[in-house]
């Protein structure tokens, strides 16, 4: 996820961020303390290839994304790993969860109860064209953000962003419009997430992010970037399984 600044938007896979914070409500109707996203713009990367590969992949793709665009460091957020695709299928829209879990939890946890049983929720949602999982790998985020020149950036960041895709805008307002879907997926993150330490967002498409080639579901890896530099590798991409290829969203 990107922060931009002055000069042209990137060239190719991003979408722009629509609302930079999505409403949570816990189960007694209470607001959440969610803070808004900082982002401009969400890019999105799937890399395939071997370890060896991922730094050249990186940086070729990283500069047919971004184009000319120039990065602000301060609002940008890097996210890289292996991508789980629990509903297939994508959209214009998407809902965008860029998320920290709770500091009591390892990350063997958060992952289990992510992977798990938390997708039930998103298999529920009315309208939904599509859910996946990125589960952050620190190791090839310190790749991509080193690839984007940002100085001091923490790969430890995010635990991982969850992408649900609608046709558009309007899809995704009347899908959140359940309440009881909705207080009932957000009681559950409330298991696993911490909040106040992750964003919630949405994002539509303005250049359609195509797909590079290459594998997806577990073992896909995925790279995003955006403001607060956002690159995710998984993003959409998630680690723990076999991990042959890589993705990046933005």
């Amino acid at each position: 996820m990107l922060g931009l600044a002055d000069g042209p938007p990137p060239a190719g896979h991003w979408r722009r961020v629509a609302s930079a914070a999505l409403a949570k409500f816990g189960p007694d109707g209470a607001r959440l303390p969610v803070p808004p996203a900082p982002f401009d713009v969400l890019v999105e990367v799937h890399l395939p290839g071997t370890e060896q590969e991922l730094p050249e992949l990186v940086r070729r793709c990283l500069r047919e994304a971004l184009g000319p665009a120039t990065v602000d460091p301060a609002r940008s957020a890097i996210l890289a790993g292996l991508e789980y695709r629990v509903l297939p299928g994508s959209g214009a829209a998407c809902a965008v969860g860029l998320i920290r879990r709770h500091g009591d939890l390892s990350p063997a946890e958060f992952t289990a109860h992510w992977r798990d049983r938390h997708v039930e929720f998103a298999r529920r949602v009315s309208g939904a064209n599509g859910y996946r999982q990125v589960h952050a790998e620190s190791a090839l985020s310190a790749v991509v953000a080193a690839e984007l020149g940002l100085p001091g950036f923490d790969a430890a960041a995010f635990d991982g962003a969850g992408l649900l895709y609608f046709a558009d805008l309007a899809a995704m307002s009347q899908a959140r419009s359940s309440e009881a879907v909705r207080r009932a997926a957000t009681e559950d993150e409330m298991r696993f997430v911490d909040h106040a330490r992750s964003h919630f967002f949405a994002v539509s498409a303005t250049h359609h992010p195509g797909r590079k080639s290459g594998r997806t579901g577990p073992g896909a890896r995925s790279v995003g970037a955006g403001p607060p530099s956002q690159v995710s590798v998984p993003a959409s991409g998630a680690s723990t399984a076999n991990r042959p290829t890589a993705r990046r969203p933005k």
